[in-house]
């Protein structure tokens, strides 16, 4: 996609000038796709425990730690995107963060262990926290000072319907099997970290810290 230029006079661009803005809409898929995946945990870790085998007074334990596990460490994630964007563009950061979550998240679905699913889920989490905070920095970097407002505006608008849209959706697909929300999880990140390698434009952004997104 070409770069476009912001109006001069300040005036409001449409959604679509918005959309044309170099690797604009590519950010957008990304943040609304690791959301997607990154919420898909919610409704389904504690019926996966229960169909592993776990007690009924372990499961909420075991889950709560896990979550915390995964929000910790997306934590982190935020804080090793800046790190890794000073020797890297975002198009190798997110690509390889999202190409290991995929390949923790296997792990994951293979396991059986606590401490095994514990490993990889902080793993997933540290990707997903870095991938989705490196998408705003890319994001910004195409963004001209006129629109800024706005157009994070779209960004945020793009992970907030990817956090909505998850717990439904994975519910959908745990109807018929619990494991395959996992799975489907994997495929979606092995296409979005295709997408980024082959089609995201290189540019080094100025590094800054993602907008705040509120604990769902």
């Amino acid at each position: 996609p070409r770069q476009v230029r912001a109006k001069t006079d300040g005036s409001r661009m449409s959604f679509a000038s918005i959309l044309a803005f170099e690797n604009f809409l590519i950010v957008l898929l990304l943040l609304f796709g690791l959301q997607m995946v990154d919420r898909s945990f919610g409704p389904v870790l504690p019926l996966y425990l229960d169909e592993l085998g776990y007690a009924a007074d372990r499961v909420p334990i075991i889950a709560g730690i896990l979550f915390s596990i995964l929000a910790f460490t997306g934590a982190l994630g935020n804080q090793l995107s800046s790190r890794l964007l000073r020797r890297h563009s975002p198009r190798v950061v997110i690509a390889w963060a999202v190409l290991v979550g995929a390949a923790a998240l296997a792990v994951f679905t293979a396991s059986d262990a606590v401490w095994a699913m514990s490993m990889t889920l902080a793993v997933v989490g540290l990707c997903i926290g870095t991938s989705i905070t490196t998408a705003y920095a890319a994001g910004n970097a195409v963004i001209p000072p006129d629109v800024h407002s706005t157009a994070f505006g779209f960004l945020t608008g793009a992970a907030l319907i990817g956090i909505a849209l998850s717990p439904v959706l994975s519910g959908l697909v745990a109807a018929r099997s619990i494991r395959a929300v996992f799975v489907s999880g994997i495929v979606a990140l092995i296409v979005l970290a295709i997408v980024v390698r082959k089609v995201m434009v290189e540019r080094n952004p100025p590094v800054e810290s993602a907008p705040a997104m509120e604990e769902s």
